[in-house]
């Protein structure tokens, strides 16, 4: 990226001078502009420029009203339809930034035309907000526990609600898996039998809000499997993808066992 060499600051011997980039690219410079630190001026008979230098090479210059003075991003030619395109040699800081764009030509009777006008974009390559924060139902708070009991005497709603953080306004998207059911014998033999092996159950998607807030609630899910794990994945309105690196694992509650009393007569 160029940096300001410094502002023209009077020019003896005619109205305006030419500048001439590294790559021959040529602008006419009056009292007042900016010339970078890739550019030369054009030598001309008779004519005196005095050029008062930028306070550094390294930072934004500033003219004598004390405006900023952005640094040369770089130049393109139009090609014969006027369309043009530009790719910055470095990728840009994630933030918001503001453009201008200049336009310049030769007129047939060696008038320098000009235009320009502002771009304002946002570069956003970052998508790594993003986690799973409560597990629960509408009568258990918190399903990140095994040994959850419920009473077998009362009704309860067992479609668990999961609620999360992201980006603001990220598209969600969970993947719910009842977990396998390995059996012992004791012996130091473990299997799983046909039927419970782990297996997804649910698909769900969800979106953040303003505040990247986001809940959901299952439908299919119920106390008959114990055990599951649910896989969080992201989109950011920037398009950037985010996934869990390790899954969120909750239980559904447990019914208690009831042990008979023992006759001691």
């Amino acid at each position: 990226m160029s940096k300001v060499k410094g502002l023209i600051k009077s020019i003896i011997g005619t109205d305006a001078i030419v500048a001439v980039d590294a790559n021959g690219n040529q602008r006419s410079l009056k009292a007042g502009d900016v010339i970078y630190d890739n550019e030369v001026i054009k030598e001309q008979d008779g004519v005196k420029v005095e050029v008062q230098a930028a306070q550094t090479q390294n930072e934004n210059a500033s003219d004598e009203t004390g405006k900023e003075i952005a640094p040369l991003l770089g130049t393109t030619t139009a090609d014969n339809d006027g369309n043009w395109s530009y790719t910055p040699t470095s990728p840009l800081a994630d933030g918001d930034h503001k453009f201008t764009i200049e336009a310049s030509k030769v007129a047939a009777n060696g008038e320098e035309l000009k235009a320009t006008s502002t771009q304002e974009i946002t570069v956003d390559t970052d998508n790594s907000t993003l986690s799973i924060t409560k597990i629960s139902t509408d009568d258990f708070s918190d399903l990140s526990h095994y040994n959850t009991m419920y009473d077998s005497n009362k009704q309860y709603d067992f479609s668990p609600t999961i609620e999360g953080k992201a980006e603001p306004f990220a598209d969600i998207n969970l993947v719910i898996t009842k977990a396998e059911v390995v059996y012992n014998d004791g012996l130091g033999n473990s299997w799983v039998e046909k039927g419970n092996e782990a297996h997804v159950v649910e698909k769900l998607s969800a979106k953040a809000d303003a505040d990247g807030n986001w809940k959901v609630e299952s439908s299919v899910l119920n106390n008959r499997d114990f055990e599951y794990t649910v896989q969080a994945s992201s989109v950011d309105e920037a398009g950037n993808k985010y996934a869990e690196p390790q899954a969120t694992t909750f239980y559904m509650p447990l019914e208690p066992i009831t042990v008979a009393p023992t006759d001691h007569l």
